[in-house]
């Protein structure tokens, strides 16, 4: 007993020393304190994410169109389902997502009137990323936290509001924001999302075990809780990368979506040598709903993906910005010495499409395109100013017969490529 005693003081006496203190602190508080930054950067990246995205969500909304339909109460499924398709799309494609839903009330009572699980697809897509989520009927009420909405008159002001805390309910931790859309007297319509925030669960567990065991077995598995978190890091930016792929990447086609193809159109635009052209092309697939309509919206789907394909192989990456920006609608943009080099690459295309067949249910067909280009040398050169420019060329190619190239000329009628020579 004495031998236990003085091994038991002698710890005491070690916990005393300033040794002691830096054990503890190795052990226990700095696994603590770590854990503690590593959250709090967690949750703000994760907040910011979910800011960036409010933002982007209601320009892809019509807001005319959705104004009028709410305003009727005869609102019938198919023009529920035209308003919910572009949030869908982006509901499908965010993995940390789980309810994207429009509400209209005052600051006591709400209804859900748009809720994209709603749509089969997106349910059936969410539902095997969170099995638990629930899809809310047209005028179903809206049984909200009271820290969820802010007051009625902020959201009159028209203040979006993004969660600043993740609150645990019963689908786990979310955070969430409200988007004012409309207000009319005392009812606002209002779009709201809920963004899963499951990795920082995931960072709580983590610090709590780290601590409890670190005071437990000291040194040996102070490592191993420090393995542990390497391990944790390394798989949330391995997630995060793939977050930021998917955020980038048109899900249909696999080229880069409208958001990542004006980002780096502008920065190329911002960043190129003065002694390079700079052009920039809208292609829009002609006669595109005729396809949907005749041969189906797979058969539709895969011409989309046919010539996306085609594009990235004659408008090579490493050379050209390409990205999809809208539902048929594609862009390309270059800075190149030669203006002549888009309209090579698009003319390559144009003729490589007329050589492919796509079979569907319905029979074989085939398909062209319509384009707009410009190019410019001027250094004040901006991409929206250039995308207006492409943007009439194009309704020029649609207007004189499609299946054609139209260059935009400054000051002059726009000719189809046809007759085009660069000066």
């Amino acid at each position: 007993m004495k031998d236990l005693r003085t091994q038991k003081y002698s710890f005491t006496r070690l916990l005393r020393r300033p040794e002691g203190l830096f054990l503890l602190a190795a052990f226990i508080v700095m696994p603590l304190l770590s854990g503690m930054a590593l959250y709090q950067h967690g949750k703000s990246q994760l907040r910011a994410e979910l800011a960036e995205l409010c933002e982007s969500l209601p320009p892809i909304l019509p807001l005319d169109h959705y104004r009028q339909l709410m305003n009727h109460d005869d609102a019938t499924p198919a023009m529920r389902e035209q308003l919910l398709q572009p949030l869908t799309t982006v509901h499908k494609t965010n993995p940390k997502i789980q309810y994207i839903y429009t509400l209209r009330g005052n600051g006591d009572n709400w209804t859900f009137l748009l809720d994209t699980l709603q749509d089969p697809a997106t349910r059936e897509v969410v539902q095997h990323r969170y099995p638990h989520s629930v899809a809310s009927d047209w005028g179903e009420t809206y049984e909200y936290p009271e820290y969820f909405l802010t007051s009625a008159e902020a959201l009159r002001r028209g203040e979006t509001w993004v969660d600043s805390s993740v609150f645990v309910d019963e689908y786990g931790s979310t955070i969430g924001c409200i988007i004012p859309l409309h207000s009319s007297g005392d009812v606002i319509d209002v779009l709201g999302v809920d963004y899963r925030a499951n990795e920082l669960t995931g960072i709580k567990r983590a610090v709590t075990a780290g601590v409890i065991y670190g005071a437990v077995i000291g040194l040996l598995l102070f490592a191993a809780s420090q393995a542990y978190l390497r391990s944790y890091m390394n798989i949330k930016q391995g997630l995060l990368k793939d977050l930021h792929h998917v955020s980038n990447t048109d899900a249909l086609t696999g080229i880069a979506n409208r958001r990542w193809f004006f980002e780096s159109a502008e920065q190329l635009i911002e960043q190129r040598s003065s002694d390079t052209v700079v052009s920039v092309a809208i292609i829009d697939i002609d006669l595109f709903k005729e396809i949907n309509d005749n041969y189906g919206h797979e058969a539709g789907d895969e011409a989309l993906r046919v010539f996306s394909r085609l594009l990235d192989k004659y408008c090579n990456p490493r050379k050209y910005i390409i990205g999809r920006v809208g539902g048929e609608e594609f862009a390309v943009c270059c800075a190149t010495r030669y203006c002549d080099d888009m309209i090579d690459s698009l003319s390559s295309l144009q003729a490589a499409l007329k050589t492919v067949s796509i079979d569907s249910d319905k029979g074989s067909f085939s398909f062209t395109f319509s384009a707009g280009l410009v190019s410019s040398a001027n250094s004040s050169a901006n991409l929206h100013e250039l995308m207006r420019k492409a943007d009439e060329a194009l309704y020029e190619s649609k207007d004189t017969g499609r299946d054609r190239i139209t260059f935009f000329v400054e000051h002059t009628e726009e000719a189809a490529y046809g007759g085009y020579v660069p000066s």
